[in-house]
């Protein structure tokens, strides 16, 4: 009896542990939202190339100009930057939606901002609120690393230069 309850403990520990400890990938998410300018984006447009996400809610807001253009300088400095779109994501939920043709306005015009006005960004990937979350993805539409900021500092640029050094590699 011993041996069979030890047989059955280590056939649990050899079939469940592994898919215990292995985390799921975490892949793009199907969506279909409208950027600043009223074009609409989806999904498919951001298969087959890596790309990155600056995504926010309206405090995190105050991060995104500083960390859009440490990453284009980033970019810059690495062979392979020119297929690397950068996407931000606003996250609008709880905004009435007749408020949204004043912050479309107030947002820069020179990056594409998806206007996410049911938090479907937010909620996937468990934004942090009052800062910038930045998912890098990879050209299988995998994330590669998510990182979540405030103000930009040497340490933090340095961890997103080595994880988009993987895909511009």
């Amino acid at each position: 009896m011993c041996k069979l309850i030890r047989s059955v403990i280590i056939c649990m520990i050899v079939i469940i542990f592994p898919v215990i400890t292995t985390g799921t990938k975490m892949e793009l998410i199907n969506f279909e939202l409208e950027d600043q300018f009223g074009k609409i984006h989806s999904t498919h447009e951001y298969r087959n190339a890596p790309f990155i996400i600056l995504g926010c809610d309206r405090k995190g807001s105050d991060y995104v100009e500083e960390w859009g253009l440490k990453i284009k300088r980033i970019l810059k400095d690495l062979h392979g930057h020119n297929n690397i779109k950068i996407l931000g994501v606003a996250d609008l939920s709880g905004i009435p939606h007749f408020i949204f043709p004043a912050i479309k306005k107030e947002l820069p015009h020179n990056v594409i901002i998806l206007i996410d006005d049911r938090g479907l960004f937010s909620k996937s990937y468990k934004f942090e609120k009052n800062s910038i979350n930045i998912l890098i993805f990879d050209s299988n539409g995998s994330i590669i690393k998510k990182y979540n900021f405030k103000k930009s500092t040497i340490e933090s640029g340095e961890k997103v230069a080595e994880s988009l050094s993987l895909i511009t590699g």
